[in-house]
């Protein structure tokens, strides 16, 4: 029945899921926040632990950017037709997402970032192969530089944008150098910041950056289930996508081209903080391509009580995650 309400096309289910989100994130007033900041460029870690500091300012601020992310998504996965109906199920599937564990329950850098992220990946969305794509290489390169403001290891997501334009218009030398100053933008005005205001705040900042090797072995046996669950249902979903890949339209496989580029450098990514920094937990980022091979699997799965029966285990997984993680 909950899966079918947000499986329909009925506005409650989409202005449900802030207040779900509320109520997932009541339990940050009982955790101190982890302070994870030292991946976000100075001044902005300081920004993110002041916030903190006020738990009420701080749930709200959560509440309102993980909401907006929620509608941003649902958005652009319903705008550019992933699903070949009108689905408010990805809104909900990143607002849990990004509740998923109770470690990342505080204002944290990640949650402002995936926003930009998002935009920028709307941005390459818009690229037509027989259209110019230079502002929308500027833009994507301009928004993931300022993604990289708040996270500074989403440099990496950089590359997608030239992997999308190989593959859909051909090798463009102008616009590929757009892209690069897009990128360079935001982080040149920080550069200035950092000269005139910042000092030796923004040197020791990165004396003190560290990639290290960091492994984590302590797991639990709820969290063990939950990814592996996750991992299980990822498979299953891109095995699902191929036949209606292959039937497709240009117009289709254009944006799943897209997503799956833009899908494997937020993969690169996550190897990249799960192995080498001890950063946010991995899955705040990995939400984003998640939602829509999630939403993808539980929308097109021939028998609906069995799609219903997942999602309840998926819930019941998240609560142990929240509440014992």
């Amino acid at each position: 029945m909950l899966l079918r309400f947000y499986k329909s096309y009925n506005t409650l289910a989409l202005i449900s899921v802030p207040f779900i989100v509320a109520g997932l994130w009541l339990f940050s007033f009982y955790t101190e926040p982890q302070e994870q900041y030292q991946y976000a460029l100075p001044f902005m870690g300081e920004i993110f632990k002041e916030i903190n500091e006020n738990k009420i300012l701080a749930y709200f601020l959560s509440i309102l950017f993980i909401s907006i992310g929620s509608f941003l998504i649902n958005s652009i996965f319903n705008k550019y037709e992933y699903f070949d109906r009108f689905v408010f199920l990805p809104a909900l599937l990143y607002g849990l997402g990004m509740s998923s564990t109770g470690s990342l329950l505080y204002f944290n850098p990640i949650i402002i970032s995936n926003l930009f992220v998002l935009l920028a990946y709307q941005q390459l969305l818009q690229i037509d192969r027989k259209e110019g794509a230079k502002s929308q290489v500027f833009n994507f390169g301009l928004l993931v530089g300022i993604s990289s403001i708040f996270y500074i290891t989403n440099i990496i997501l950089f590359p997608a944008v030239l992997f999308v334009l190989l593959s859909i218009k051909g090798f463009d030398f102008k616009e590929i150098l757009l892209s690069f100053i897009g990128l360079f933008t935001p982080l040149a005005y920080i550069l200035v910041y950092a000269y005139l205001f910042a000092g030796e705040k923004f040197t020791d900042y990165y004396q003190h950056l560290e990639f290290v090797v960091h492994f984590k072995t302590d797991w639990n046996y709820y969290e063990i289930a939950f990814y592996s669950g996750l991992i299980l249902v990822s498979i299953i979903a891109l095995f699902m996508l191929i036949p209606r890949y292959a039937k497709a339209g240009l117009r289709y496989k254009k944006i799943i081209k897209v997503y799956v580029h833009f899908s494997f450098w937020i993969l690169i990514w996550t190897v990249f903080n799960f192995f080498y920094l001890e950063a946010i937990d991995f899955t705040a980022f990995l939400t984003i391509p998640l939602t829509f091979l999630l939403s993808f699997y539980l929308v097109y799965l021939k028998s609906e009580s069995f799609a219903s029966l997942m999602f309840n285990l998926g819930l019941i997984s998240l609560g142990l995650m929240i509440y014992l993680g």
